[in-house]
């Protein structure tokens, strides 16, 4: 019983620093400009980077990452006159590029070399 309780205490410290961390990623993606091209392709870096670091430290699923990236952005970013099936389309893509162009020019691990 004990264990249980320390583990999920742990969790809990876990989590609040999960939170934590996606809250200061949030406030650096509203300083942006989200209606130039710049701003918005800034806040996609900015979460791609931020799954990826979960990934590496496993404390999201590999298979999760896309779909958690399109989550955080589709809730922060609202593309005026655009239905939610083309923001969709639109920050699916503009991801793929990222990490293609990441992993391109800084290799496969491009989060270690980034966060060093």
């Amino acid at each position: 019983m004990e264990n249980n309780l320390k583990g999920d205490q742990k969790m809990n410290e876990e989590i609040t620093v999960l939170v934590e961390e996606l809250k200061a990623k949030v406030a650096e993606i509203k300083d942006l400009n989200l209606r130039t091209p710049k701003g918005l392709l800034s806040a996609v870096v900015i979460v791609v980077r931020f799954i990826e670091s979960l990934s590496h430290s496993n404390r999201i699923f590999k298979t999760e990452k896309k779909s958690t990236a399109l989550e955080i952005l589709n809730s922060l970013i609202d593309i005026p006159y655009l239905p939610e099936f083309l923001e969709h389309s639109i920050f699916s893509w503009l991801i793929d590029m990222t990490v293609e162009t990441l992993n391109r020019t800084l290799g496969k691990l491009w989060i270690e070399k980034v966060n060093t």
